[in-house]
């Protein structure tokens, strides 16, 4: 960066960022001197993805890998932070959104770096940084990979180089099927020299290592039938007919359905919250929500789209049966009438409402239908999301020479 610059931002414009600047530059070279791994993730804070990257890299350690973790956006909590920095050296860049010259130039001094560097692997998901730099890298000792939670064109790189970033990528992850099958479609329309026989698919776990429950969690029908719905309040999730159901059932049958919503749902307190319907706004102590979990009979999941939800498989480990839309990979792994109740994310909000209510009367007034749903999808869930299976594809993948 050329002098004057730094020298308008450390006396005219913002000290904190560009001292900010300085000592993020001196700490990643510091760290390259004696790390073999690079992560770059956006964010540290609460968030289905962010716990997913924490297990990516408690999988890293366990492969022998000496990471570095890069945090490119600006977290709105320390969630996991700490953890992180239990794993290895974190650098935080949250504070280059606030110049983009600042920005530019970070970039170049990173990739600079990351080629001069005896790196072994670099590993990204969900941060624009990370693939503005993997289009520049010309470092020959690295394994480039990433992990793609949903298909989303294009990917978070600009139409004028996503090809050069596609070229230097050696394996993709995918955590559902369609994602892997719209990206293999999207590879031979426009990547044609590219072989896609890199993609690999690895389902996320839920849970860590010690955490997983061995036996399914025994539930009777006699009590009142508890139903959790757990997710942010945006519109793609639709929490807004989750609590319809919520309001129709409990008006009508007061006492034998209890609800428990989960996330920031404030808003919704007025007209929503009542004897039957229990809001928990921001729950982040992962043994509350557990406990809601053991003793859920039902996970109610509305979303317009998904990739696939750790919600679900979380609950499906305590033998709570999921209703749910057929959205994302939901319907690859789940089955109507098999493990799951599936309902058409297509019909209108009136419909699917109705639907919601009619099929969970139906779940909790026939205790053989439903101990064959819930102990199916217990089943399931070991079979599809153990952390056995998680950790072991992920030592495969992070394995270098």
């Amino acid at each position: 960066m050329r002098l004057y610059i730094y020298i308008f931002f450390l006396f005219f414009k913002d000290y904190k960022i560009a001292t900010s600047f300085l000592k993020s530059k001196r700490d990643f070279r510091n760290a390259l001197n004696f790390c073999n791994a690079l992560f770059v993730f956006p964010y540290y804070h609460t968030g289905g993805a962010e716990k997913v990257h924490l297990k990516v890299a408690q999988a890293a350690i366990k492969s022998g890998l000496k990471p570095v973790f890069v945090f490119t956006g600006k977290s709105s909590s320390d969630t996991y932070k700490q953890q992180f920095q239990k794993l290895g050296i974190v650098i935080d860049l949250g504070f280059r959104y606030d110049s983009a010259r600042l920005n530019d130039d970070l970039l170049s001094s990173t990739i600079n770096t990351i080629n001069e560097s005896k790196l072994k692997l670099i590993f990204g998901s969900n941060s624009s940084f990370y693939y503005q730099m993997v289009g520049k890298l010309n470092n020959p000792h690295l394994k480039v990979i990433d992990l793609v939670h949903a298909y989303n064109p294009p990917f978070e790189v600009s139409n004028t180089h996503f090809k050069d970033v596609f070229h230097k990528i050696n394996t993709r992850i995918f955590v559902n099927e369609p994602s892997l099958v719209k990206m293999q479609s999207f590879y031979q329309s426009n990547l044609l020299a590219i072989d896609s026989s890199q993609f690999q698919l690895i389902y996320n776990s839920p849970f860590s290592e010690n955490t997983e429950p061995e036996l399914p969690t025994e539930k009777k029908l006699d009590d009142s039938f508890k139903i959790v719905f757990v997710s942010r309040n945006s519109p793609e999730k639709r929490p807004r007919i989750a609590f319809e159901v919520a309001k129709k059932l409990t008006e009508k049958y007061s006492g034998k359905y209890q609800f428990y919503m989960i996330g920031d749902f404030d808003s919704y307190k007025p007209n929503y919250n009542s004897k039957d319907i229990t809001i928990v706004s921001n729950l982040k102590d992962a043994d509350e929500i557990i406990e809601l979990y053991q003793t859920a009979h039902c996970l109610m999941l509305t979303s317009e789209t998904e990739g696939f939800p750790l919600v679900i498989s979380e609950a499906m480990f305590y033998n709570a049966v999921p209703v749910s839309t057929d959205v994302g990979g939901i319907p690859y792994v789940l089955e109507n009438n098999k493990n799951a109740i599936l309902i058409n994310s297509l019909l209108d909000k009136e419909t699917m409402c109705a639907l919601f209510c009619e099929k969970i009367m139906v779940l909790s007034s026939d205790e053989s239908y439903y101990r064959k749903l819930s102990s199916a999808a217990f089943e399931t869930a070991k079979s599809y999301f153990s952390d056995s299976k998680f950790s072991e594809n992920y030592k495969t993948l992070f394995s270098i020479s």
